[in-house]
């Protein structure tokens, strides 16, 4: 959402430090559309790290990892306008083979869009049941 002098994440500390304020932000529109009764999805390409300060700041969060194959990925992303390098979408494609402490993670190698929906709305309704 900068229009002018943004930086990727990835590109040293003024990329993370623009991230972080993301996830600020993102945070604060959450709490704005909770408090007003409206459920809310973020979406975002985390670490650990960057989970954990979700978790700090959005309560409640149930963060669901989608993961592909690498090949399915770039057939994927063929089918969309470019904005990364090939260098910047493997490194980021590899990054989310990290572990990462999710409430849930799903393989959507085979789904359509619409299966991708219904699985990650499953997994939020068994969620918050057991909450």
């Amino acid at each position: 959402m900068i229009k002018s002098g943004g930086v990727a994440p990835w590109q040293g500390a003024e990329g993370r430090a623009q991230h972080l304020l993301g996830i600020r932000n993102a945070a604060a529109l959450v709490a704005n559309f909770t408090d007003a009764g409206i459920n809310v999805i973020l979406t975002d390409v985390i670490t650990q790290d960057l989970l954990n300060i979700y978790r700090d700041l959005v309560p409640g969060l149930v963060a669901v990892r989608l993961a592909c194959d690498l090949s399915i990925a770039r057939a994927r992303a063929s089918s969309r306008p470019v904005y990364l390098t090939a260098a910047e979408f493997e490194m980021l494609h590899r990054q989310q083979t990290d572990p990462l402490e999710t409430d849930s993670e799903l393989d959507v190698s085979g789904m359509t869009l619409e299966a991708q929906v219904d699985a990650v709305r499953r997994r939020w309704r068994r969620r918050s049941q057991d909450v």
